[in-house]
């Protein structure tokens, strides 16, 4: 199975570019260099904060947006997004999604399935409907829920 797991704030800080030239703004390895805006303590409270949402699995609620995070933090939806998109390098709903795909394969190893339809499965985790969650699942996992079942029952 591959691995899902998420974990806020092992992003690596970017090097910060140097205004000499032009040709410094791209690396050794060609590669673009972001500057970053944020400092690290704000950094760390943001991540502080997603780490919250996650202990509390507030990823789970079908309405848990970036705006949500936004509502009980001090941090503008705009920065949370520059943190998701230029810092972790991923989309919130990406990082949501991981999230929720990863709760719903634990309710699938502990047996929920024998007990529950897919869309109650995928109903806890989050997902407002079942092809969504089947479709999700697929493009995090490689194959569909019932692939799944069937290869790790």
């Amino acid at each position: 199975m591959p691995e899902v797991g998420i974990e806020v704030g092992t992003s690596q800080p970017h090097p910060q570019p140097k205004p000499e030239t032009i040709s410094d703004e791209i690396n050794e390895e060609d590669e673009k260099i972001t500057p970053q805006l944020f400092s690290e303590a704000y950094i760390s409270a943001i991540e502080a904060t997603l780490n919250t949402c996650i202990n509390k699995a507030l990823y789970l609620q079908q309405d848990f947006r970036l705006v949500t995070i936004s509502s009980i933090s001090a941090f503008p939806a705009h920065h949370l997004t520059y943190y998701f998109n230029t810092i972790i390098d991923i989309s919130f709903s990406e990082w949501r999604n991981k999230l929720r795909i990863e709760y719903a394969v634990k309710l699938l190893q502990q047996g929920d399935y024998k007990n529950q339809t897919l869309e109650a499965i995928s109903n806890k985790a989050g997902f407002a409907t079942q092809n969504t969650f089947i479709r999700t699942f697929k493009r995090i996992i490689g194959k569909t829920p019932s692939e799944y079942l069937k290869e790790n029952a």
